[in-house]
C-alpha cells in the first residue's frame, strides 16, 4: 500500500511540475510580447530578478499573489494563462 502512495504522490508531483511550465511559459511570451525584461517585471513588482527567472522556468513553486503581481504589471488576467490547457 504504501509503495502504491508514493507513485500516486510522484505523480501528483509531476503534474504541479508540468502546470508550473505551462503558467512560465506563459508568463514569459505574454512579457516577451509586452516588450519588457525580467528586470523591469521584477522592480514593477518587487519580487527579486531570480524570483522571476525560477517562475519563468519552473524551477521553483510559486505563490498565486507572485503571478497576480506579474500579470497586473502585464495587463494582463488570469484566464490569459489559458488554465485550462495545462492538463
Amino acid at each position: 500500500m504504501a509503495y502504491k502512495l508514493d507513485l500516486q504522490n510522484m505523480k501528483i508531483k509531476q503534474d504541479v511540475r508540468v502546470g508550473r511550465l505551462a503558467v512560465g511559459a506563459k508568463l514569459k511570451k505574454l512579457r516577451e510580447e509586452k516588450g519588457f525584461t525580467q528586470g523591469q517585471i521584477a522592480e514593477a513588482t518587487g519580487l527579486t530578478l531570480p524570483t522571476i527567472v525560477n517562475i519563468e522556468k519552473a524551477k521553483v513553486s510559486f505563490r498565486v499573489d507572485s503571478v497576480h503581481a506579474i500579470l497586473y504589471v502585464l495587463d494582463a488576467k488570469l484566464s490569459d494563462l489559458e488554465w485550462k490547457q495545462l492538463k
